[in-house]
């Protein structure tokens, strides 16, 4: 964070304290909160800390000041104003600055990719991966998510006590390492999967971002150790892939062999280092999340459950779903946006701006940090009636504008594997919800972490119970903040919580 005395930005929100540093603090302890209460105080367009020019998430190292933006019209503006407002590295402040270390070379492309791209360099890597992402290419995976699935659901023992949130996020990331880097997932997949999972909890680790030096025994020194083991590892399979002429069908393979329509040109080891990292991040995080959030939210809404497995049952008797007969399950479409819409995985998207311009009728600066709330927008009243209501019924006749319902992002930025992500979503859900039911352990604790992703803290509990329809047991058992963003049910299971 870096303040300054002068005030610049002339947008309404509370006084800095402590030169910002006080409102970093509250936002970083609860962001959804935070935002929350600032947008009901100034309106849709709030500064983080009128007064201090502070830096939140961006890896630019001096900002104008930190922006909190809610509302399909402003999220279209600054989407759809690529040259304007500019995205950034994953890392934010642990990006690389021009004199990086040898050490610190790898950060270049770790959690990079079209993150760290803008203008021309982006639509010109879009033009390249689209391909691998064609609605047919996605298609083909079908079978090994399936298997994977059903391989999971093999070793739950009826009435075994699960952590259901681990479960999805190391599935998610066997299906993310065999269908994007096309290794067995079981073995140097599941290792490499595990890797980078392990760099973004150290990168994010308030420790690391505080102390940024090289010195042994800090938590900086090992994230920079362990990014470089990834370094080492994708390299190695790109060169294996290379020796193979890369003839598989997984993404990577793809991505090396393609060439751009226009001049004919081919992704750089840099660039397949940086997409195929990023790719397998925002993969696997946000598809865990939201297999996660939609588990609880159904186990929290019996009659929407039981809906639900009528339909499968009805399209699908006891096999898994083929591509085809998704598109014959409304129900289980209805249900996933709503869960997106009402928890949604990635609950904000930023940018900064490279040029002057206007919001709302206010200046904003270049170097303005800005964080687009899609939580936010997703629980407007004036879009979503009983905004906090988990109510899939909604979508039956109201088809939502893409700034209205924003899970993917929208412009030219909009996400590329939206269409990999929700048929993911959509077997995985199909597979289990017909073999089994999950009960909310009695008493469960589950609150919300934000960070780049909103995901659940300490973990779900589950009981994986054979579906046997009961599904009012275990609704109502639900403690924690979850309940501040949706309207969960009371206990109806008799029991005392």
């Amino acid at each position: 964070m870096t303040t300054a005395q002068t005030p610049a930005l002339t947008i309404p929100g509370p006084p800095a304290q402590l030169g910002g540093y006080l409102n970093l603090i509250k936002m970083v302890r609860d962001p959804i909160g935070e935002m929350g209460r600032l947008f009901s105080t100034f309106g849709p367009l709030v500064n983080m800390a009128h007064g201090a020019k502070v830096r939140f998430l961006s890896s630019y190292p001096r900002t104008e000041g930190v922006v909190f933006v809610r509302g399909p019209e402003l999220l279209r503006q600054i989407a759809t104003k690529s040259d304007i407002y500019h995205r950034y590295h994953l890392l934010g402040p642990l990006a690389p600055g021009n004199h990086a270390t040898r050490r610190q070379e790898p950060l270049r492309y770790f959690a990079a990719g079209l993150f760290d791209m803008n203008e021309g360099e982006h639509r010109r890597a879009r033009r390249l991966m689209l391909p691998a992402f064609h609605r047919k290419r996605v298609e083909n995976y079908r079978d090994r998510m399936i298997a994977l699935t059903q391989q999971l659901a093999a070793g739950w023992a009826p009435g075994a006590t699960v952590d259901l949130h681990h479960a999805m996020t190391e599935l998610t990331m066997q299906i993310v390492t065999s269908c994007l880097f096309g290794v067995d997932p079981h073995s140097s997949g599941e290792q490499i999967g595990r890797t980078i999972q392990h760099a973004m909890d150290v990168g994010f680790n308030p420790a690391t971002l505080m102390v940024r030096y090289d010195w042994p025994g800090t938590s900086y020194s090992r994230f920079l150790d362990i990014v470089g083991q990834i370094e080492d590892a994708m390299r190695r399979i790109i060169y294996e892939k290379r020796l193979g002429n890369s003839a598989g069908d997984d993404v990577l393979s793809m991505l090396m062999q393609a060439r751009d329509e226009e001049d004919g040109s081919m992704l750089s080891e840099h660039d397949l280092l940086g997409h195929a990292e990023l790719l397998f991040i925002a993969g696997h995080e946000t598809s865990s999340n939201a297999l996660s959030f939609t588990l609880l939210l159904l186990s929290q809404h019996p009659d929407i459950c039981a809906d639900l497995v009528d339909e499968l049952t009805g399209v699908l008797g006891a096999d898994p779903p083929t591509v085809e007969q998704l598109r014959e399950l409304p129900l289980l479409d209805r249900v996933i946006k709503e869960s997106m819409r009402v928890l949604p995985p990635v609950p904000w998207n930023s940018r900064i701006a490279v040029a002057e311009d206007e919001l709302a009728g206010q200046k904003i600066l270049p170097a303005t940090e800005i964080l687009m709330s899609i939580y936010h927008t997703h629980h407007l009243a004036e879009i979503y009636p009983d905004p906090e209501r988990f109510d899939p019924t909604r979508w039956e006749q109201h088809d939502y504008g893409i700034f209205e319902y924003n899970p993917f992002s929208g412009g030219p930025r909009m996400c590329i594997g939206a269409s990999f992500a929700t048929m993911e979503i959509k077997l995985v859900l199909a597979t289990l919800l017909q073999r089994f039911r999950f009960e909310l352990v009695e008493g469960a604790t589950v609150n919300r972490f934000v960070g780049p992703t909103m995901s659940l803290r300490p973990g779900l509990p589950m009981r994986v119970m054979p579906q046997d329809r009961q599904f009012q047991r275990g609704a109502g058992n639900l403690r924690g903040n979850l309940r501040e963003m949706v309207h969960f049910p009371a206990s109806t299971s008799g029991r005392r919580h």
